[in-house]
């Protein structure tokens, strides 16, 4: 039996940073705004160590850490994440009109009481199954794709490529 006292358990999701779907300008404003508040340690330039006793060094770890945080914090505010199951490298915009489609009938199909007869239902049922297979296809050839680029990087002997992919 098992002891554990909480209800759920939370599966966490890994997530990226998508730089292609952020506003660059505006991330790029606010991290300067953001680094210009930061105090800059001028007399650090100008101070001289002793060899291997150097007494600034928490002082120049903590000007670094202030710009890690500050970078950080701009980065939370203007790039979105995006959790990786959710990223399709076979997406593409017919994929995203068959959805549409799929959508709009199943909406137009919930109007009509839902009937599971008539055309409204045949045409939701149609639609669904065009998306699908659409989806279906798209993965399995972006697999092939990949499968392909793979054995002819292992064929050509291209150990440095075929580690990278």
């Amino acid at each position: 039996m098992n002891s554990c006292n909480c209800k759920f358990t939370r599966k966490r999701v890994s997530s990226s940073r998508r730089w292609d779907n952020a506003d660059l300008s505006a991330y790029y404003i606010r991290s300067g705004q953001l680094l210009n508040s930061i105090c800059v340690p001028d007399d650090l330039l100008h101070t001289q160590c002793d060899g291997l006793q150097c007494t600034h060094w928490s002082r120049i770890n903590d000007y670094y850490r202030s710009i890690i945080a500050l970078i950080q914090q701009a980065t939370d505010e203007y790039i979105p994440m995006i959790p990786h199951n959710s990223q399709k490298p076979y997406w593409c915009p017919e994929l995203q009109e068959l959805k549409q489609a799929s959508i709009d009938a199943h909406n137009l199909w919930k109007l009509c009481d839902k009937s599971r007869s008539g055309i409204v239902n045949r045409l939701r049922l149609e639609s669904k199954y065009k998306y699908k297979l659409a989806i279906r296809e798209l993965s399995y050839r972006k697999d092939q794709e990949f499968d392909d680029n793979l054995s002819d990087l292992y064929l050509r002997k291209s150990m440095d490529k075929f580690w990278v992919k």
